[in-house]
């Protein structure tokens, strides 16, 4: 019987282990998979199902993507109810400021400059509806 080049020993049993506290480094946008991977090392373990997962912690779900979506509609008419309101009070306000010059015998010119308020106010706000509309438009 010939001797082995090098000597070594050997257990009849093997060292246990290590068990390892992965993170979700990433989770699916229909949460049944997420990638795990060990902290401060480049080991990462891609699409494992949430299923085979165990939390060390309280269990809990991935958490869901963000929805992106939103009623154009809604969002629409709370816009022109806005606009509406803002119109309402400004055309308000300035008709009584109006009324009140007209008293105090103020030449024309400035009660006209009243009235392109009124109209640039509704003019912008007509711009701002639109454009907002089209930004939120897919």
């Amino acid at each position: 019987m010939s001797k082995p080049a090098f000597p070594f020993t050997a257990s009849a049993s093997a060292a246990p282990a290590p068990t390892w506290n992965y993170e979700i480094t990433y989770v699916s946008p229909d949460n049944t998979y997420v990638n795990i991977g060990i902290p401060r090392t480049n080991f990462e373990r891609l699409r494992v199902p949430v299923a085979a997962l165990i939390f060390l912690e309280e269990s809990r779900t991935p958490p869901k993507p963000a929805k992106p979506a939103y009623n154009l509609v809604a969002i629409e008419e709370h816009l022109a109810s806005a606009q509406h309101a803002s119109n309402e009070e400004t055309f308000g306000q300035i008709a009584i400021l109006k009324k009140y010059l007209r008293g105090k015998r103020i030449p024309d010119e400035v009660l006209e400059e009243l009235d392109a308020v009124c109209e640039a106010s509704e003019q912008r706000w007509q711009s701002a509806v639109s454009k907002i509309l089209n930004l939120l438009d897919p």
